[in-house]
């Protein structure tokens, strides 16, 4: 069966439902095939393209974190159940490597959650918005642990500014000066938690 003679339109639904597993198992077989043959590098290259211009379909959770050791940073990604070897931000030649893969994987995706942990490096941030590019994110999910935390966290907002059609939802680790509220960006749940309280916070729309 020729699977790239189906329809364009049942191709789309179908990619749509492949893993990112899946979509990188048949990366992987466009290697492997694309070298025995002239038929089997057009074949190759076509899937090559049906993976890439694709839309993934809807994952429930996206997870970005960052890691600090020894003055190197590396990055933790997980979508969905796919886990992502860690990314070296201070090997420009890695970074450029994993958004290149990135892009050849799929050509956008819906996420339902995204958390974004740890992210107070400037390296880590501008990384995040190069990697979701045409990620559709419907609840953001990010914050701060210390109070010293929320200077570093102005530049986050400045980033979850790329997603202006999401729902944000905030976590602080202690209960901030109340003059400083209102700079905080429109959200529709705020959690608080410190030593002496937990508070959770939702606005309604």
């Amino acid at each position: 069966m020729d699977l790239l003679a189906l329809p364009d339109v049942f191709l789309r639904m179908l990619m749509r439902k492949m893993t990112i597993k899946d979509r990188l198992r048949l990366r992987l077989t466009c290697r492997s095939v694309g070298s025995d043959s002239d038929l089997s590098r057009v074949f190759s290259s076509a899937l090559e393209r049906l993976v890439a211009d694709s839309h993934a379909g809807f994952f429930p959770y996206l997870f970005l974190g960052s890691h600090e050791m020894d003055g190197w940073i590396d990055l933790i990604i997980h979508i969905d159940n796919a886990r992502f070897k860690r990314v070296e931000l201070d090997r420009e030649d890695k970074v450029e490597a994993f958004i290149h893969m990135r892009h050849r994987l799929f050509s956008g995706i819906s996420i339902g959650y995204f958390e974004m942990k740890n992210h107070n490096d400037n390296r880590a941030l501008d990384f995040a918005i190069k990697l979701l590019d045409n990620f559709e994110i419907k609840r953001l999910c990010t914050g701060a642990s210390y109070e010293e935390d929320l200077e570093k966290y102005e530049t986050k907002l400045q980033h979850m500014s790329h997603f202006p059609l999401c729902k944000y939802q905030l976590t602080l680790g202690f209960l901030p000066e109340s003059a400083k509220l209102p700079a905080f960006p429109a959200m529709d749940v705020l959690s608080i938690s410190s030593n002496y309280t937990r508070v959770l916070v939702s606005f309604p729309g």
